[in-house]
């Protein structure tokens, strides 16, 4: 560079430099650290091979007067014009590429929540923070209060779920709106895939308690989920355990688990269910606690877990079966007739 020159270069590369550095630490996304290394790499030739940068480059650049009358000030032109040809070359299809898959991996997920005795609304919402919000996933938390009048109102929940790749569901005797149940109707019939945990084993059976304007869909369990709910023992522990069928699926790949508390009594009533882990008491008896269903002439694939009590959120082996469930609900339409049960 000549002496006494300003250095446009340095000013440059360094504002940028902490341009991207600042937006792939905020997102954390990996698009972003293939826009710091690229613009690095460019930034970094440009150091090398020009000799000064006016703050007017763009003008320069148009008019193709690189400001010099020497042979080294034309070369140094011609190299800035090389970058600049190679950088529309490689820049725009990189551009086109990383477009296009920060679109696709944005994917969206609706958690319906109403319940008030094992605290979901804290759970799923650290489980969605932790676990899925870093793999590109956007939620929509659509919660109904613990107590009162409006525990039966989900409001937004119609529109949260027209474009919903993933329905989440916790609520626990409840009767949404009309409109409400119609739209997880809909949902359902589209062939749309659900997770279930809990309680959504008897989510919309308000025993005969539904406002005016509101809804109950009985047969809920046993129509969606494949099996039958029919109550639950008391605080004690039981173990976990895999069926030896279930062993090789993908659900269960890398869980581990151990016990847990409070099973659910539930009775599987359908062919089209898959019993991938139980429950066994002190005393033998046997529950179902994980299993797959699909659901209606589209097959909407769901998954159904009775886990859920707040340690279970504790438990890593339970939270692989979550983020299992979770990728596994994701597989395109054109591959949907291949998912594993």
């Amino acid at each position: 560079m000549h002496r006494g020159s300003p250095d446009y270069t340095r000013l440059f590369s360094g504002s940028l430099a902490i341009e991207f550095s600042s937006v792939a630490t905020v997102s954390g996304r990996w698009q972003d650290s293939i826009w710091l290394w690229l613009s690095g790499k460019i930034i970094i030739t440009v150091c090398v091979y020009s000799t000064e940068i006016p703050l007017d480059f763009p003008s320069v650049v148009a008019r193709g007067d690189f400001g010099g009358q020497g042979a080294g000030d034309r070369r140094d032109g011609r190299m800035i014009e090389e970058i600049l040809n190679m950088a529309k070359i490689v820049l725009i299809p990189v551009l086109l590429l990383l477009f296009t898959v920060d679109v696709a991996a944005e994917k969206k997920v609706v958690f319906m929540i109403g319940e008030r005795e094992y605290g979901t609304k804290d759970t799923l919402q650290e489980f969605y923070k932790t676990e899925l919000a870093p793999q590109g996933w956007q939620a929509n938390f659509v919660l109904a209060p613990s107590r009162g009048e409006a525990k039966n109102n989900f409001p937004g929940l119609e529109n949260a779920l027209k474009d919903a790749d993933l329905f989440f569901l916790s609520v626990r005797r409840r009767a949404p709106t009309i409109g409400q149940l119609n739209a997880v109707r809909e949902y359902l019939s589209a062939g749309k895939p659900m997770i279930g945990v809990r309680t959504a084993s008897h989510p919309f059976d308000t025993r005969g308690q539904a406002p005016s304007g509101h809804a109950e869909w009985l047969g809920f369990d046993e129509e969606v989920l494949g099996a039958k709910y029919t109550g639950h023992y008391g605080d004690e522990t039981f173990a976990i355990e895999t069926l030896e069928g279930g062993k090789t699926h993908p659900l269960l790949e890398g869980v581990v688990m151990g016990e847990s508390t409070k099973l659910y009594k539930n009775e599987l009533s359908s062919p089209a269910s898959h019993l991938l882990l139980q429950g066994r008491r002190e005393n033998g008896d046997l529950e179902p606690v994980a299993w797959t269903h699909t659901y209606g002439p589209q097959k909407a694939w769901v998954f159904y877990t009775s886990l859920g009590v707040p340690q279970d959120f504790k438990d890593e082996g339970f939270r692989q079966l979550l983020r299992n469930a979770v990728e596994h609900s994701t597989i395109s339409k054109e591959t949907v007739k291949k998912r594993t049960p």
